[in-house]
């Protein structure tokens, strides 16, 4: 269970974490455990009770799982540069071999040990049962484990390390047995400290090497870094260096995409100017560049922000500036779970809670569009952040399902198509007037952004044929996956 759910997070970058990358990882150890069973169920009466036998079987279980991160990392590379449907394909028959290598073995050792276990008939069953309750007590202890406990405090590739050398540690002791084996145990757990903490961890980011990491977390959910490059710009990074979520510029300035236009978000509700109070929910806080440069524009603001990681904000709050306004009020939650327990109203909601390019599910529903247009005052607005150009099959998604809920639905670009930002509304909204409003804004290098993207907004009409997206078919994962590997294979990041 540790190698299952870790494949997956190290696979996340490229291939995402929804439902068919789950399908995929226990459909390949299920697999693998199955052969194994049937290899071992025909070794068994051969075997039974062979150290040498039951060893080996550990051992290679043990080499696989350390082995598996850069496994995975370099097997992996090859899917980013394939164009279409191939490279999802690709990748996750990699991320099924990855996932099988471990439990193959693993699964020979079942059949084995309930026969090691068996010296007359009616013992079978007493054999099979005990097998079976130490074997889902270790995936229990794996499971929760690895998740709460080894992931936070040494990340996911040592992770590994540390579950491959124990079961290698567990085949030694078992060769040895007796007092070598104490011996073999004690040595094996000083190199497990001596590797977990001397191994680096295995990376498939593409930022330059030479930028200074300023700080790195590894959380629940993924692991975040915050670097610096030569000219002392900081960003903050989660999924190996694929995503930047947050930054910050010495100079105050604003980098070009999503954030200028979701921070300047109320100003795009319907009679809101730069020096009236305005409100804004913020569905994915993270370090908190949207929630900062919002407070700078509007003085006279109030943000609330929703961040489902807790290591995003303490990052945010020690190394990219995010304040501590009375302004500014912190919800360490699920987006929608927030958004259904607060009653507002704002004049803004505004989602950008992706990992990468990979949208959660129920972040993109018309459900979701109707809890925003709940909380939202009269004139307000829903702004969403959304990876891909403006006439791919994921956009026009969320246009057909955004067009359901708000009458007037519109798309900015804000990255030469590879970003854009989705806003809906009860009323149409003209680009030039509200960029000519822009330039009050409290914030001049906001202003000079607003001002000069907003005149580019242009609102669009539902494609019928387009996919409608609810909480019971909400496919943005098989959606996704073209863009997202067509933008790596171009040695982008993704935001």
């Amino acid at each position: 269970m540790v190698t299952e759910v870790g494949v997956v997070r190290l696979g996340s970058p490229v291939l995402g974490a929804s439902q068919p990358v789950w399908a995929t990882a226990i459909a390949a150890v299920l697999a693998a455990l199955a052969v194994g069973n049937a290899l071992g169920g025909r070794l068994a009466e051969r075997a039974a009770g062979e150290a040498r036998v039951l060893s080996a079987l550990l051992l290679a279980a043990g080499v696989a799982i350390v082995a598996l991160p850069w496994l995975l990392a370099a097997a992996l590379a090859p899917a980013v540069g394939v164009d279409g449907w191939a490279g999802p394909a690709l990748g996750l028959v990699v991320l099924g071999v990855a996932s099988a290598l471990p439990a193959l073995p693993l699964g020979v050792l079942t059949p084995i040990l309930i026969r090691g276990g068996v010296r007359r008939l009616d013992e079978v069953g007493e054999s099979a049962g005990r097998v079976q309750m130490w074997g889902t007590i270790g995936a229990l202890v794996g499971t929760l484990g690895s998740t709460f406990l080894l992931t936070p405090w040494v990340g996911s590739s040592r992770t590994f390390v540390v579950t491959g050398a124990c079961v290698a540690a567990l085949g030694v002791a078992v060769l040895l047995r007796r007092g070598p084996a104490r011996a073999s145990v004690l040595a094996t757990a000083a190199l497990v400290v001596l590797v977990t903490f001397g191994v680096p961890p295995a990376r498939s980011g593409s930022w330059s090497a030479a930028d200074r990491t300023i700080a790195r977390v590894d959380s629940p959910y993924t692991t975040w870094e915050v670097r610096e490059d030569a000219v002392g710009i900081r960003r903050l990074l989660c999924d190996d260096g694929h995503t930047v979520q947050s930054y910050l510029d010495p100079e105050g300035e604003l980098q070009t995409g999503s954030w200028p236009v979701l921070a300047a978000a109320p100003l795009l509700a319907a009679g809101r100017d730069a020096d009236d109070e305005a409100s804004l929910f913020l569905i994915g806080l993270g370090g908190g560049t949207v929630a900062r440069e919002a407070l700078l524009a509007f003085p006279r603001s109030r943000v609330l922000g929703v961040e489902l990681d807790a290591a995003a904000i303490s990052l945010g709050r020690a190394h990219l500036d995010l304040p501590d306004d009375p302004r500014l009020r912190v919800v360490i939650d699920d987006g929608r779970v927030a958004l259904a327990r607060e009653t507002g109203p704002f004049d803004a909601v505004v989602v950008d809670a992706y990992r990468g390019a990979y949208v959660p599910p129920h972040l993109a529903t018309r459900e979701l569009f109707e809890a925003a247009r709940a909380r939202l005052a009269p004139g307000g607005v829903l702004a969403l952040n959304l990876i891909g150009p403006g006439d791919g099959p994921l956009v026009a998604a969320f246009v057909r399902t955004a067009a359901e809920v708000f009458p007037a639905v519109h798309l900015l670009d804000v990255d030469n198509g590879l970003n854009v930002v989705l806003i809906a509304g009860a009323r149409s909204l003209d680009g030039a007037a509200l960029a000519a409003r822009a330039r009050r804004l409290a914030r001049p290098s906001l202003a000079r952004h607003a001002e000069r993207t907003l005149p580019a907004l242009i609102e669009v009409r539902p494609d019928p044929d387009a996919v409608l997206l609810t909480d019971d078919h909400a496919p943005v994962a098989w959606l996704t996956h073209r863009l997202a590997l067509a933008r790596l294979a171009r040695g982008g990041a993704l935001r």
